[in-house]
């Protein structure tokens, strides 16, 4: 099973080997500072998968913030994001993502100091 990027395409190869095609789908929000901060509802049976994002504080200062497994799940991404007077954190496309909820679950942030802009570029999928 592995999730691939051809012609502008992601394909999911399933353990049954029948192809199928995953949307590339976009968010953008503006969560402000707190705890465990639904970002995408997660799907039965599904991950969500993080390929491409913009991220930076909504202030002059930096912010930082964990992306969460659930509600109140681990953290599986963390960084701060720029002040809104510099460059962006960029993640430039990646098919292989940059993190991913486990099956079900869904996508939430802890946004700590200023509140961010977040940009996303995602994909779910049935592993």
């Amino acid at each position: 099973m592995a999730i691939t990027y051809e012609n502008g395409i992601f394909w999911n190869r399933t353990s049954r080997g029948d192809p199928e095609v995953c949307e590339l789908k976009y968010l953008s929000t503006l969560p402000g500072v707190g705890p465990n901060q639904l970002v995408i509802t997660g799907i039965a049976g599904q991950r969500i998968r993080i390929v491409r994002g913009v991220l930076h504080s909504q202030s002059t200062t930096s912010s930082d913030f964990t992306y969460l497994n659930g509600s109140g799940g681990s953290g599986i991404f963390q960084a701060f994001a720029p002040p809104n007077s510099i460059e962006p954190l960029i993640l430039e496309l990646d098919p292989t993502g940059y993190f991913e909820t486990s099956v079900g679950n869904g996508l939430y942030v802890t946004v700590l100091v200023q509140s961010l802009r977040q940009n996303f570029g995602y994909i779910t999928y049935t592993p």
